[in-house]
């Protein structure tokens, strides 16, 4: 009774309460986007692409790029894969369900047929298991397959102006 709680708990009311810190946190932050003529025109034209960033990147990317139709995400099958698309899912980022491990070839299909509808898909080359900061094929069969390019995506933050509490005299 208490582990039904409990997941309850973590698939239903935590993912929508990360998404909506998510969003209170990039009210706080300033965002500089840097990007590349390609990219600027790409986005110009309405074209989707493969948007690639490493797993330790995940935290701001759902509000890195917006796109016209919308992106897709590959999440795996694993209960905190559940977790991660429920909580992108209040964020507008659909997820297609599978990994290395457990339902890529489906999920994969999947992917292709929604490049092919006009969607971005946004994948974590590092894949689930590692090694960390190494893309496996997966990426690139995809964009092989697409004929889609491969877009980058990272960011980085530096400490700024804490809030002050309180009044100067």
């Amino acid at each position: 009774m208490m582990q039904k709680f409990s997941d309850f708990i973590m698939l239903n009311i935590f993912p929508l309460l990360v998404s909506l810190l998510l969003r209170l946190l990039v009210l706080t932050i300033r965002m500089r986007v840097i990007t590349t003529k390609f990219v600027d025109e790409l986005q110009e034209k309405g074209e989707n692409a493969i948007f690639a960033f490493w797993h330790g990147r995940l935290l701001i990317m759902p509000f890195a790029y917006k796109s016209h139709k919308g992106a897709y995400i590959m999440i795996s099958r694993h209960r905190d894969g559940e977790f991660v698309s429920r909580a992108v899912g209040y964020l507008g980022i659909k997820s297609v369900r599978g990994s290395t491990t457990r339902g890529g070839i489906s999920a994969f299909k999947k992917l292709i047929k929604l490049t092919d509808e006009g969607y971005n898909i946004a994948f974590t080359p590092d894949g689930p298991k590692g090694p960390k900061y190494k893309a496996q094929m997966g990426i690139i069969e995809l964009a092989k397959l697409t004929k889609k390019p491969i877009i980058p995506l990272t960011y980085s933050a530096s400490k700024k102006k804490s809030l002050a509490l309180g009044t100067a005299l």
